[in-house]
């Protein structure tokens, strides 16, 4: 958030409208709002969600994380909230506290057969990019005796009987089951 300066209004009247002093304020104006900028910059790195570029450099420094150059900030930012909730022991419970975090409440679905020691987590299509790291963490997560299946929640058919076939078929098969769908209109 840009905070707006203007330190000409501060002065006496008699002076606003020398040519000097506004130069002066001016100038200082934009000093002003560089400091508030890199202050709200230190507020953000404050917080895991809010992680500014700097922020992200100083957790992977710490966490001893090298990004890749494809990825993007978020992807960088989920990686260290990953990596920060990372801890055991892990129950049910916890497990969908984690997967509330990383995926959204409603970014995945889970369902543990317990019987045959199998748990199938389905993440959604919004986290894409990310299934790559929710694996690792439940890798170190899950107990090593429960088979894990995870992959991607593909689209299904309430997502995506709202659209016309016309406008489905600038799509390939795939890329409607696979992708975030998004059409102009809709």
């Amino acid at each position: 958030m840009l905070r707006s300066i203007n330190l000409i209004s501060k002065l006496p009247p008699i002076l606003q409208d020398k040519k000097e002093y506004i130069n002066v304020c001016q100038t200082q104006d934009k000093e002003f709002i560089f400091l508030y900028s890199k202050i709200n910059d230190c507020l953000n790195d404050q917080y895991l969600h809010d992680l500014t570029l700097n922020g992200i450099k100083r957790w992977e420094k710490i966490m001893k994380i090298t990004p890749k150059a494809s990825e993007t900030l978020e992807d960088r930012r989920f990686r260290i909230i990953n990596r920060y909730l990372n801890k055991l022991p892990y129950t049910m419970v916890s497990l969908k506290e984690l997967l509330n975090t990383l995926c959204g409440e409603d970014g995945y679905n889970i369902n543990y057969d317990v019987q045959n020691f199998k748990l199938k987590i389905r993440v959604a299509l919004t986290a894409k990019h990310q299934i790559e790291e929710v694996k690792r963490n439940l890798k170190y997560i899950v107990p090593t005796n429960i088979f894990q299946d995870i992959s991607l929640l593909y689209n299904q058919y309430d997502n995506v009987n709202r659209f016309k076939h016309s406008q489905l078929e600038v799509f390939t098969h795939n890329s409607i089951r696979e992708e975030l769908l998004t059409i102009e209109g809709n």
